[in-house]
Formats: C-alpha cells, structure tokens, sequence
C-alpha cells in the first residue's frame, strides 16, 4: 500500500561557456546544483477507496554569471541559475465517492525562478534610456500555486463497451 522514496544528489558543473573579455566566449565557466526529493505514495489501485501521492523536490543551483561593467569590462557574480526553482510540492488525493463516481484534487507550489532586477535608468540622449540592472538573480517572481478538481464517472453500458465522463475545474 504504501511506497517511499528518498533521492539526495549533488552535481558539479565544470566547463561552462560564458563570455569572457579577451576571447569573447571561453569555457572557464562552473557552477553547482544539490537537492533532494521526497516522494510518499498510498495506492491499491482499485482495491482502496482512497489513494494519492506527495512529491516534493528541494534544489539549489548556482553558477558563474559575466554581466557588463560600466566600463565595458566583464565582472563576474556567482549566483542562482536562471532555473533555481527551490521548492516544488505536489499533492495528489483520488476519492471513491460512490459506485463508479471519483472525484479528486491535486495541488502544485513552486517559488519562483530567479530574475535580475532593473534598479534604474541612465540617460543616454533625449528620451533615451539604458536601464541599470541589479544583482544577477537576486529577485524571484512570485510563487505558484494551482489547485485542480476533478469528478470521473466509469460507465459500462454494454459487455466489451466502457465510457469515462470527465469534469475539471
């Protein structure tokens, strides 16, 4: 009935193409993600009236990033990658209601990925502005969430025929 599963990793990155000065694009670049997950699942497909599963992933992940100087000369931050999503939770719960009636929800959260902000402008000429961009990575968009709801109904209308009716919200 029950199946659980822990995974802890750590990867190093080595050899990463960035930009670079002198050579326009060399692969002295690095960086480095580690995590784990944790899935639980309770299942006795068609046997239980109940099952469902949580999932859950913990990640952090950074890297060597060049960004532009105010003298045109790269300066390099190393910071969360662009694909630093460090908690992503699902829940899954089915239901028997009655008969070959199920209904069920699943509910997904996620932070948000890392962005680089804009902190202000610098006049270039009238009307004209480059914007300044803060720390590489150092705001995240909002978090996620999302909560989906569903009936089934399994219908046999005949030997060797079956029908499943859908609703999702």
């Amino acid at each position: 009935l029950w199946n659980a599963r822990v995974e802890a990793y750590y990867k190093s990155y080595d050899d990463l193409i960035i930009e670079d000065d002198t050579e326009n694009l060399s692969n002295r670049g690095y960086g480095e993600a580690y995590g784990v997950d944790v899935f639980l699942k309770y299942s006795d497909f068609l046997r239980t009236p109940f099952n469902g599963w949580i999932s859950y992933s913990f990640l952090q992940s950074k890297r060597l990033h060049p960004r532009q100087n105010a003298g045109d000369l790269l300066k390099y931050e190393y910071t969360p990658s662009a694909f630093d999503i460090t908690h992503n939770l699902n829940v899954v719960a089915k239901k028997k209601i009655i008969g070959m009636l199920t209904g069920g929800a699943t509910y997904r959260y996620s932070t948000g990925r890392p962005f680089t902000p804009i902190v202000g402008a610098e006049e270039q000429s009238v009307g004209y502005y480059l914007p300044m961009e803060g720390a590489v990575h150092s705001k995240r968009l909002p978090n996620f969430h999302r909560l989906d709801l569903n009936l089934s109904y399994y219908w046999m209308p005949a030997q060797g025929w079956s029908v499943i009716f859908y609703s999702s919200v």
